[in-house]
């Protein structure tokens, strides 16, 4: 299996490049990543703590508390945030304007304000990979554009029975799990083997890169690269299609009026397509569809 990968491929974690996103198996890996990077390489970053509120007993108005420990489920208890970190959407705000769960972006602006007396975080300016996503999320700030897609707090029920949480909908993104990254295609990734846990998860992460030459390997074990067996066998029980079947597919339409023309067939995942429709458009082959 190693004879696959460049030696340049297979390395520590150490020497693997800080600005590559990194894909681990766990969130617990991706966390802590997470924590280590953004203290490394963004000494001034803010706190940005979630606004919990909890329901009181007696007169159910919703009175804001000092915080509670949310689950995995819930927005973020707090967010490191600091010019130049590496964020992932958490929630789907506009579909159709590319605002989903797993849209990636860079943090370029801060915006405060008072609140209750105190300086707080209303506003994040995002630069997103997705140049054309948040058209409608682009605000002018202090009477001048830059172009940037400004995010606000929302607010939604958490898992802790009555209490809401007000919170940045965003995580830190320098490291994402396998999973969040199925359908994702990338210049540069550092995967880590080191805990992969079920059949296909190194083939997701292992795939995402546009070369080898921007694909790092740490914790490499070739014990972690393998298929579910029933996902083997059904392969092994298909029909190879013989050219003399398919060769019909391959040949000119003829139309009502005489006009020929090609069958175009286009195969494409759902989960990848809302990021990559813009490339669907713009290719000569689908572009009219």
């Amino acid at each position: 299996m190693t004879e696959l990968y460049s030696p340049q491929t297979v390395i520590d974690i150490k020497d693997c490049p800080l600005d590559a996103l990194h894909i681990f198996a766990t969130n617990k890996e991706v966390d802590e990543h997470n924590r280590t990077t953004v203290a490394a390489l963004h000494t001034d970053f803010v706190n940005v703590k979630a606004q919990d509120y909890a329901k009181d007993p007696t007169t159910g108005e919703m009175i804001k508390t000092g915080g509670f420990k949310g689950n995995k489920r819930d927005l973020p208890d707090c967010i490191q945030a600091a010019h130049g970190v590496r964020i992932m959407i958490l929630r789907n705000l506009d579909v159709e304007d590319g605002l989903v769960n797993g849209t990636f972006g860079t943090i370029a602006n801060i915006v405060t304000g008072q609140q209750d007396g105190q300086t707080t975080v209303t506003m994040i300016g995002l630069q997103l990979d997705n140049p054309t996503a948040g058209q409608r999320f682009r605000k002018k700030i202090q009477g001048q554009s830059d172009n940037l897609v400004y995010i606000e707090r929302t607010e939604e029920n958490m898992s802790r029975k009555g209490a809401v949480r007000r919170q940045f909908p965003m995580k830190l993104a320098f490291a994402c799990t396998a999973h969040k990254v199925q359908g994702m295609t990338m210049e540069s990734a550092v995967v880590s083997l080191k805990r992969v846990f079920e059949p296909g998860m190194a083939y997701v992460a292992l795939s995402r890169t546009t070369s080898l030459q921007g694909l790092h390997i740490t914790d490499f074990d070739e014990k972690k690269i393998y298929a579910d067996p029933e996902i083997t066998a059904a392969m092994q029980n298909m029909n190879l299609a013989s050219f003399e079947r398919t060769r019909p597919l391959l040949q000119h339409v003829k139309l009502a009026d005489g006009t020929v023309q090609n069958l175009t067939i286009v195969h494409h995942n759902t989960q990848g397509l809302p990021s990559h429709i813009e490339d669907l458009k713009c290719h000569q082959m689908t572009d009219s569809f």
